[in-house]
């Protein structure tokens, strides 16, 4: 039986050639958009308002009564929004990109979760950005903090529903030739300061997304991450993304993540004198007071660095 793949706007863009990629592989692909009616080949198309939680449950609803499951959830839908400086963003238009980007993608999840928490199964991939580990473009301030948002949301789902065998990774694309630029708003409350300087940012971007890369690049990745049975937590796409990624991020992330599923996965109560080990991270007098008697112990976080190196070689 083919899997189930959802995946948001697919109408164009990235969305809609990595929809069309995954239907060609043999997935069973419903793509979910403002307009359904576009066509995307080899994909059923639905209308999802991400911003809508009504809407995101009678489309997952939808989907699940005519195929039983969704085994993949792919979170691309997603807007620039508006360009402009910290004082001319009013806070309508940063809650249309947060609503857009982060709340739309959250109530995804939580819309898909039950289903593959049932099952013990499933995977969640949802999409990120260059700008999501690093400070660029300036003046995309609610677009940057949105993918900054994404980043941190998806790192803690990772950890939080392994133990129901539900994989969960990041795509972090580069600039790609998308229609993003033709939704760019202009800040609602202008202020002559920022003029040359915002028009030189938009400028710049809308520059850069009439010559970035083609989206197969992110449909590439896409596909490489659902066929790892073990796939790492952020997946750069484009040269640049595959440069800039890794430099913006020196500590491995199966380092960290070896010792948070040790601290936290386990589903015994919390019991510090049972575990003085995990208390040392816990408890910073406690630390202190071990740190003074045994210096030696300064040596446990590195050799759970070096656990993590060691796993990581090994998948």
């Amino acid at each position: 039986m083919a899997q189930v793949v959802l995946i948001t706007g697919t109408s164009a863009g990235i969305g809609k050639v990595t929809a069309e990629r995954l239907a060609q592989l043999g997935y069973r692909v419903f793509g979910a958009s403002l307009e359904p009616d576009v066509p995307v080949q080899g994909v059923q198309t639905l209308f999802i308002d991400v911003t809508d939680p009504d809407s995101v449950t009678a489309g997952v609803q939808s989907v699940l009564q005519q195929v039983g499951q969704i085994d993949i959830l792919i979170n691309n839908a997603g807007i620039v929004g508006v360009v402009g400086g910290p004082e001319e963003i009013s806070r309508e238009q940063w809650r249309r990109v947060l609503d857009t980007n982060l709340m739309g993608m959250i109530e995804m999840v939580k819309a898909v979760l039950p289903g593959m928490r049932e099952r013990r199964a499933g995977m969640i991939v949802n999409m990120s950005s260059v700008g999501g580990v690093v400070p660029l473009p300036y003046y995309f301030a609610p677009y940057i903090t949105s993918k900054h948002a994404i980043e941190g949301f998806t790192q803690i789902l990772r950890g939080e529903v392994k133990p129901f065998g539900i994989r969960v990774a990041l795509v972090a694309p580069s600039a790609m030739k998308t229609q993003l630029d033709a939704g760019i708003a202009q800040p609602a409350a202008p202020i002559a300061d920022y003029t040359p300087y915002r028009q030189r940012a938009y400028d710049m971007q809308k520059y850069l997304l009439e010559r970035g890369r083609d989206p197969s690049v992110v449909a590439d990745a896409v596909v490489s991450v659902l066929q790892n049975p073990n796939p790492p937590l952020r997946t750069p796409a484009g040269k640049e993304a595959e440069i800039i990624v890794p430099l913006s991020r020196p500590i491995p992330h199966r380092y960290p993540e070896v010792v948070f599923d040790w601290l936290f996965l386990s589903r015994r109560p919390w019991q510090p004198e049972r575990e003085p080990l995990k208390r040392l991270f816990m408890d910073p007098p406690y630390a202190d007071d071990i740190q003074r008697k045994s210096r030696w112990l300064l040596l446990i976080v590195p050799l759970l660095l070096l656990l993590g190196w060691h796993r990581s070689r090994s998948s």
